[in-house]
């Protein structure tokens, strides 16, 4: 098949827009999207005249093909690069935690445990190789290079507040992944670490992706459901909503798995070991919970929480790390938490979870005031982070699925590396290049069009 093809993407997150943007322009390129809006979890609000994602955002220095394609959206002008500040909260206290000399200071560790942990880290982040690590977990690692004090102290909390019940089974190949982001990321090892973030937020890239994507022909969908796919009698691929039946040469899905699944006809017996396949993989959901307040509650940009009482494993100070002059002074913060989606704080009605998460949060800043808070939001997320056990590679599903013409592409597939902007951009662009080189073959008179 050449020349000029009809193409869905379903999905208005960045590995969809970043399909889009390469698609379009060379075919007719049709963009369905189940929400009002695009960049899925980048996807924006507004707060007090300012621009906000639903869940926390930053790049990384590293984040090498998100940055080019700025360069070639030509908004790289808008792209800060901000200093940025880590703490860790335990026992009662914030610890700040941005480097080695913070580690060496860390008081919850014993000078020896401090030692082991940074040289372990350290020698963590000049192995070049993922795959040893692969069929090992991260928590034996770290038993035995970092120390039981420091996986005690440290790990074992994040491990648990990440992936609750599964934490002792998660890859080492993803942890390297993580050390190595945030090693390469910075200019040295004592260097303070810098993080990117858009003059008007993330907004700004999902804006300029959707006017290049429109300006070059394609069609773009919101608020569309797409309830089936289905196999035309030509070979074509039959996208299926509640307005309408549409068919298209390549079909580019970039949902999750189980959404996907969904889509799928159950009489289908081919697609059947597929969906099995999809089914493998298992997602928590996660939770934040975004106020303005005219209080300082911290100075870190960041800080992880490090006890297991507690219902949220981050503290965002969004305005630590942007200012807050574009939200007319006020402080800027998200709480956020990985949990499964029949935890109570998910399921529960939303003025019960936030009580607690404000209760909890009310107890790590004694002088945290309520009346204080000018505006708030609950974002839930149903499958926002898959669990990157051992054996992940060999459940990882291709881009090309069993019927020719149809595609996959999600975060399940990203791996060691965690999800991301960086790598959906990475794997969109990827997978539009796939779909240009493959040729479909199509029951049109006998022959491949």
């Amino acid at each position: 098949m050449s020349g000029r093809r009809r193409i869905a993407i379903l999905g208005g997150g960045y590995t969809g827009l970043a399909a889009a943007y390469d698609l379009s322009g060379r075919h007719e390129v049709t963009l369905y999207e189940r929400g009002a809006s695009l960049g899925g979890l980048a996807g924006d609000f507004s707060l007090h005249g300012g621009s906000l994602e639903r869940a926390y955002h930053h790049l990384f220095r590293s984040d090498k093909d998100i940055i080019q394609l700025v360069d070639e959206l030509g908004i790289e002008q808008q792209l800060r690069w901000l200093p940025a500040s880590m703490a860790v909260y335990r026992d009662g206290a914030f610890f700040p935690f941005s480097g080695a000399v913070d580690l060496l200071r860390f008081p919850p560790l014993s000078l020896p445990a401090r030692l082991r942990l940074g040289f372990a880290m350290w020698r963590l982040s000049r192995t070049t190789q993922w795959r040893p690590f692969a069929e090992k977990t991260a928590y034996a690692w770290l038993l035995e290079n970092a120390g039981e004090d420091a996986v005690s102290v440290l790990w074992e909390p994040l491990l648990k507040a990440k992936f609750h019940d599964a934490y002792r089974s998660i890859s080492m190949a993803w942890l390297w992944a993580r050390i190595h982001i945030r090693a390469r990321s910075r200019a040295s090892l004592l260097g303070q670490e810098r993080l990117g973030y858009f003059n008007g937020g993330f907004a700004t890239l999902t804006g300029a992706l959707e006017e290049s994507i429109r300006l070059h022909g394609a069609h773009v969908r919101t608020s569309t459901n797409v309830r089936l796919l289905r196999r035309a009698k030509d070979g074509r691929i039959e996208v299926e909503t509640p307005e309408d039946r549409c068919a298209y040469d390549q079909v580019l899905v970039t949902a999750p798995s189980p959404i996907f699944a969904h889509m799928l006809p159950k009489e289908d017996s081919a697609m059947e070991k597929y969906k099995d396949a999809l089914g493998s993989t298992r997602y928590l959901a996660a939770m934040t919970c975004i106020f303005s307040s005219t209080q300082r509650l911290t100075d870190a940009y960041w800080t992880n929480i490090v006890q297991e009482d507690n219902p949220f494993l981050v503290i965002v100070h969004h305005t630590a790390l942007v200012g807050a002059e574009e939200f007319d002074g006020r402080y800027i913060y998200y709480l956020g938490q990985y949990l499964p989606e029949t935890h109570p704080d998910f399921v529960d009605e939303e003025g019960a979870v936030i009580k607690r998460w404000l209760d909890a949060l009310g107890r790590m800043v004694p002088d945290f005031r309520r009346e204080c808070i000018q505006e708030l939001r609950l974002f839930k997320f149903r499958y926002a982070q898959h669990v990157v056990t051992t054996g992940y590679t060999t459940a990882i599903v291709g881009n090309q699925t069993p019927w020719p013409g149809l595609y996959l592409a999600n975060f399940s597939q990203t791996f060691p590396e965690d999800r991301g902007t960086n790598f959906a951009i990475r794997d969109g662009r990827a997978v539009a290049a796939l779909m240009e080189r493959q040729t479909a073959v199509f029951a049109v008179g006998g022959h491949q069009t």
